[in-house]
């Protein structure tokens, strides 16, 4: 691993970008204030997002084995400063939402690509692939909170009508990224000849579990990505200071916590036991969230289950790689594939949930578990939402079983 230390530290900032990507969610209550958006334009937003990155994730993932991760990555990086600085323009667009959507579709590409390549290229990298999967995945979680931080205290200097400074400034990373490879060394990906037959893995049942598995996983982790700042102001009645710093910046803290344990302890614990208590734990957490009047104790709720989801998309991807060691760069592509779609669908139905509550039931659920009316739709949403890591942690339970069963033979 020595060789590439440059490139692993090329691939925690590419990972760090996707982190950055999330801009949007922290931005989106200055953006329904100024330009009416609506929780449907923020679902849109997050599922334009993962949905373009599905069809990067389809369109490549044949290719990167033939490519190489060089000719892919470096265009990646341009991608994403190209789309931080077309984000910020959209402060001084006619049609605001449109630019948002522009810029978020470019991101999305540039963050599809880097994460097709990235986790592939850190298991050639080593023999150890677990561990430094798991290293990789922790820049996202960390990234995530210094992105929370930085951004809120961007916001209150520059104030909200300033806000394009923000994705400006965040331009600056995928910038130092592009020519931290530039220089780097990378791997060569499992040859042709060595590679597992795709056409064999496709129709294994434990292949079909990890895509089950993968994408509500995802749409575990991202839901409450997205929607833990603005739960917080919306249904729990907190500032946009206090929202960011304590909801989703709470979430990213325990969402790093998550992921650096596992880092910590990789090759010590069974992945499928600690993702099947994981989940039912996430699962947990947004009940909680959900109904429970005291507005303190959903918060921490929101933060906590940043805990439980944290392994739920790397480890999934970690006991693929276990599963089929040398299926190539599409394995993870096409887990990606899943996970992105988790992550754009989910988000959707969540902020279509909400907003659909609102002018019917959410009166009567808010009467019920007694908090205000205007708290029903988000709380009804993210109750829905609860199933999507019980069905990961099933899929895991599967899984676990059926590898028993196979080990005992």
């Amino acid at each position: 691993m020595q060789k590439y230390k440059r490139t692993m530290l090329a691939s925690m900032l590419g990972i760090f970008t996707q982190a950055v990507s999330n801009i949007t969610a922290l931005l989106f209550v200055p953006f329904m204030d100024m330009y009416g958006l609506s929780f449907v334009h923020l679902g849109i937003l997050v599922g334009v997002n993962f949905g373009v990155q599905m069809m990067v994730d389809l369109i490549f993932a044949p290719l990167i084995d033939k490519l190489g991760y060089r000719r892919l990555v470096l265009p990646a990086c341009i991608m994403a400063f190209v789309g931080f600085v077309i984000f910020g323009t959209a402060a001084f667009a006619q049609d605001h939402f449109l630019v948002l959507m522009l810029a978020n579709i470019i991101i999305a590409a540039a963050c599809g690509l880097m994460e097709i390549l990235l986790s592939p290229m850190v298991t050639a990298m080593d023999s150890d692939h677990g561990k430094y999967v798991s290293l990789l995945h922790t820049a996202f979680a960390w990234g995530q909170i210094i992105t929370i931080i930085l951004t809120t205290v961007l916001l209150m200097l520059v104030k909200n009508e300033n806000w394009f400074v923000i994705p400006f400034f965040w331009s600056i990373l995928p910038a130092v990224c592009f020519f931290t490879f530039l220089s780097a060394p990378f791997p060569q990906a499992i040859a042709e000849e060595k590679r597992e037959r795709a056409s064999g893995i496709i129709r294994n049942p434990i292949y079909l579990l990890l895509l089950v598995a993968m994408f509500f996983g995802a749409a575990s982790e991202i839901t409450m990505c997205q929607f833990a700042s603005t739960f917080a102001e919306k249904a729990l009645g907190f500032d946009k200071v206090t929202g960011d710093l304590i909801g989703m910046c709470g979430f990213a803290v325990f969402f790093g916590i998550g992921r650096t344990l596992q880092t910590a302890f990789s090759g010590k614990i069974n992945l499928n036991k600690t993702i099947i208590a994981s989940a039912l734990c996430a699962s947990v957490c947004y009940v909680v969230a959900a109904v429970c009047p005291i507005p303190a104790v959903c918060i921490a709720a929101c933060a906590v289950s940043g805990l439980c989801t944290a392994l739920l998309w790397p480890g999934s991807a970690i006991v693929a790689v276990d599963c089929f060691p040398l299926a190539g760069s599409w394995l993870y592509a096409s887990l990606a594939i899943f996970g992105d779609s988790g992550a754009a669908l989910v988000p959707l139905a969540t902020g279509s949930i909400a907003d659909a509550a609102e002018s019917g039931i959410a009166a009567a659920f808010s009467d019920l578990i007694g908090v205000d009316p205007s708290q029903g739709g988000l709380r009804i949403a993210l109750l829905c939402a609860a199933l999507c890591p019980l069905v990961c942690g099933f899929a895991h339970l599967i899984l676990y079983k059926k590898q028993k069963h196979q080990a005992s033979k």
